[in-house]
């Protein structure tokens, strides 16, 4: 089952939008939202649910307990402003405006769920420390606004990957071009996304690079030589204008390529 039916299935479960999970349909329904988010994410991460019409947020995933620290019952809008780096929450409004923005005016009505959003911030866990988040939202299901939408939110921890904080903003769009805006330099541009670029063996080394595998490791699983392995490692970073692999594994993931 691709991503697309996942999607489809658990919103038939999820009848009428209705602002609360029931009870008979939760088990099912909750295991495919699992499946959703693990489509969007390379490393720890949660998830959690909201009603946009009515700004109410449904469900939080257990995975939040291992990132943050905290639990599950007790995370909501404020006490994700309050564990919100600074820098990132002074941003946080033109980001909400900018993806109001988009799926209101920049794309057509029936395109809002062939996209999702993407922009990192920076979230405080129980023990003081900040860790870099890589935030995906994805509108479940056909929409004609995004005032009505049910919505999946997808929060990965990227740390590991060592990406500097960026205040960009992109709309990656299924089989639709990518559109990305930074909002510090007030910079916008249209891609066709980073998977057009690469060989689907040159996809295949990079999976396996973003999941801490070494070239001698990524060689025996692909049945090639380490001298290929590093080949395509050349290639994918010629090809990316990238400066390195974890800059490079960071665009992946937020182009949700891998």
């Amino acid at each position: 089952m691709n991503k697309e039916q996942v999607i489809k299935k658990s919103l038939n479960v999820w009848i009428g939008g209705q602002s609360q999970i029931s009870n008979a349909h939760k088990p099912l329904l909750l295991d495919m939202f699992d499946q959703i988010g693990s489509m969007f994410s390379i490393g720890p991460y949660y998830y959690y649910l909201v009603n946009s019409q009515k700004s109410q947020l449904i469900y939080v995933s257990n995975g939040i307990r291992n990132i943050l620290g905290v639990e599950p019952k007790m995370f909501d809008a404020d006490r994700l402003y309050s564990i919100m780096h600074p820098n990132d929450l002074d941003c946080l409004d033109k980001k909400i405006a900018l993806t109001n923005h988009f799926y209101s005016n920049v794309i057509s009505a029936s395109d809002i769920p062939n996209y999702k959003t993407s922009y990192q911030l920076r979230l405080q866990n129980k023990q003081g420390n900040y860790r870099t988040i890589l935030h995906q939202t994805k509108i479940l299901g056909p929409t004609h606004t995004i005032d009505n939408a049910q919505l999946i939110h997808v929060n990965t921890d990227i740390t590991y990957l060592g990406v500097r904080q960026n205040h960009r903003v992109s709309f990656i769009g299924d089989k639709r071009p990518n559109h990305h805006f930074d909002l510090i330099k007030s910079e916008y541009k249209v891609s066709n996304g980073l998977e057009y670029k690469f060989s689907k063996r040159e996809l295949e080394v990079l999976k396996l690079i973003s999941l801490g595998r070494k070239s001698e490791e990524i060689a025996n699983q692909l049945f090639i030589s380490v001298f290929t392995v590093n080949t395509h490692k050349r290639n994918v970073l010629k090809k990316s204008k990238c400066k390195n692999i974890s800059h490079l594994i960071a665009n992946c993931v937020r182009e949700g390529i891998i």
